[in-house]
């Protein structure tokens, strides 16, 4: 998202952001916004990158998260055409840079791409790329963040395991920072649960083949599923009581 804020500052590209109660959206009230941060011109066309927002109505949507999105169910091999970064400058007609296509791969299937099945995108390159933006937007130095990786290693590696489909999967609560980062790296599927806040659970899996985020998301029973089993994560939330 922010490649493709960027993106539309250095084009002139007229955006904002999705809002709820006038602020910026988080990723988990993305598609309940309620406002946004720039005035629309009557008339003007309008783009909606993974949100949603009461009210208005896109023209076009850009997204990979849900059936019916135009990158859902996008395997690896086509993760430029699945990411919303890759579905974004093909609707403006430009052609990704190098670091546009590793954005694209990180986004759409990490795991996958760590795995080198991301034509055009080496694994050297994305955890390259995935250390120096990680310390530019956390502030931290590359050796604090791999120690940070490397302990999220451990967790996993110890975690307990339970049964989904026959096979067994770490399951963490309240995962760290980088747990993310080190599933992916290690192909090690993982469940979690932690507070979203102080009413509300999430629920999810992450870093997982597709059979498997898939038997999670029959199985489950979360209110607001997201997720696509191509991707290999997908997420929910506990109803409130």
């Amino acid at each position: 998202m922010q490649e493709i804020a960027r993106i539309c500052e250095e084009r002139g590209l007229a955006f904002g952001f999705a809002t709820v109660g006038g602020n910026i959206v988080h990723s988990h009230e993305a598609y309940q916004a309620n406002g946004v941060t720039a005035l629309i011109p009557v008339g003007a066309h309008q783009v909606f990158v993974e949100c949603a927002v009461m009210g208005l109505r896109p023209d076009d949507i850009i997204d990979h998260h849900h059936p019916g999105d135009p990158g859902y169910g996008m395997p690896p091999e086509q993760y430029f055409e699945g990411s919303s970064l890759g579905q974004f400058l093909r609707f403006i007609g430009v052609n990704p840079t190098q670091q546009q296509l590793v954005i694209a791969a990180a986004d759409h299937c990490l795991t996958s791409a760590y795995q080198g099945r991301c034509p055009g995108v080496t694994p050297e390159e994305l955890a390259a790329w995935r250390i120096a933006s990680r310390c530019r937007a956390r502030g931290l130095t590359e050796v604090e963040l791999h120690r940070q990786i490397d302990h999220a290693s451990k967790l996993l590696e110890a975690a307990p395991r339970i049964s989904l489909a026959g096979e067994q999967v770490a399951f963490i609560e309240e995962p760290p920072t980088e747990v993310s980062e080190a599933s992916a790296r290690l192909g090690m599927p993982y469940i979690y649960v932690r507070r979203q806040d102080a009413k509300q659970l999430k629920a999810g899996i992450r870093s997982a083949p597709a059979h498997l985020v898939q038997a999670w998301m029959d199985n489950c029973g979360l209110a607001r599923l997201y997720g696509d089993p191509q991707r290999g994560f997908a997420g929910g939330y506990l109803p409130r009581h």
